[in-house]
C-alpha cells in the first residue's frame, strides 16, 4: 500500500486531485484491510480531502487546524503527515498524551497534544470551555511560570503568571472568540508543553 500512499501524495503535490482521489479509493478494493489499515486510510482519505481545497496551511481555519489536529493523533504516515504540518505551521512538537484524568474529578483531559518535559506539566478543563477554564500545572519549586494562550495563527493573546510549584489558575475567557487556540506553559521564560484548548461560548 506504501507505493500507493507515496503516488497519491505526488499527485497531490502536482495538484492532480481527480488522480490522486481515484489513486486513494483504489486502495480498498486492491488490499483486504485489516482495521488498522482501514483506520490508516481512513485518515488519509481525511488528510486528502482536508489538503486538496487548501493552498495555504498557514490560512486554515480554527475547524481546519481541529480537523488537522485530530488526523494527526492516528498512527501511520497519515498522522505522521498531520503532525509535521502542525509543527511546520504553528512550531510546536506533537506526542501522544497517555495520562489519565483523576477518578474523582470530571475533566476533559487534552488528549494528544503535549510536549515532552520531564519537570513540568499543564492541561486545561473543560475542554471545550465556555465562560472559564481551568489550568492544572506542576513546576519545579522556585520556577517563575505562565501560561501563555495564542491563537492559531501562533499569536499570543494573553498571558497569565502562575503560582510556583503546583495548583490550579481559572481563568475568564468570555473575552475571546470562539476557535481552537494553543496554550502553552512557559518556566524561566523557556517554553514548555503546548496543549489545544477549543473555546465554544
Amino acid at each position: 500500500m506504501q507505493p500507493h500512499y507515496l503516488q497519491a501524495d505526488i499527485l497531490l503535490q502536482a495538484g492532480q486531485a481527480e488522480a490522486d482521489e481515484n489513486t486513494l479509493s483504489s486502495i480498498p478494493e486492491a488490499f483486504l484491510l485489516t482495521d488498522k489499515q482501514r483506520e490508516e486510510y481512513d485518515n488519509k482519505l481525511a488528510l486528502f480531502q482536508l489538503l486538496s481545497g487548501q493552498a495555504d496551511i498557514f490560512k486554515m481555519d480554527s475547524l481546519e487546524i481541529l480537523e488537522l489536529s485530530t488526523i494527526a493523533e492516528g498512527e501511520g504516515l497519515a498522522g505522521v503527515q498531520a503532525r509535521n504540518l502542525l509543527d511546520y505551521a504553528h512550531g510546536i512538537e506533537h506526542e501522544p498524551d497517555h495520562s489519565l484524568p483523576s477518578a474523582t474529578e470530571e475533566r476533559t483531559p487534552l488528549g494528544p497534544v503535549a510536549l515532552r518535559s520531564p519537570h513540568a506539566s499543564i492541561r486545561a478543563f473543560p475542554n471545550p470551555a465556555r465562560e472559564t477554564v481551568i489550568f492544572e500545572y506542576a513546576i519545579l519549586a522556585g520556577d517563575e511560570a505562565s501560561v501563555r494562550l495564542a491563537n492559531i495563527m501562533g499569536h499570543t493573546v494573553v498571558e497569565i503568571p502562575l503560582s510556583p510549584r503546583a495548583g490550579l489558575k481559572e481563568w475568564n475567557i468570555s473575552g475571546l472568540s470562539e476557535g481552537v487556540y494553543w496554550y502553552q506553559l512557559w518556566v524561566d521564560e523557556k517554553p514548555g508543553p503546548v496543549g489545544k484548548l477549543a473555546i465554544q461560548h
